[in-house]
């Protein structure tokens, strides 16, 4: 599983060319979630994950 790709067709055409027939891309995965639990679940991980993106800014960020 690679989480956060691919986001478009071109990231499955640049995946299909660089990988080629090495691996199969089954099938994407895309879960909806509300913004708040998420923000909650990501700021409960920081206090253990030693990510330094799992902060408020970042996460205002990335939901922009």
């Amino acid at each position: 599983m690679i989480d956060g790709f691919p986001r478009s067709e071109d990231n499955v055409s640049g995946w299909n060319e660089v990988m080629g027939d090495r691996v199969f891309l089954g099938a994407v995965l895309h879960f909806d979630a509300d913004e708040a639990i998420m923000t909650d679940r990501i700021l409960k991980r920081s206090a253990t994950s030693g990510r330094n993106d799992d902060n408020i800014e970042t996460l205002r960020k990335r939901f922009a």
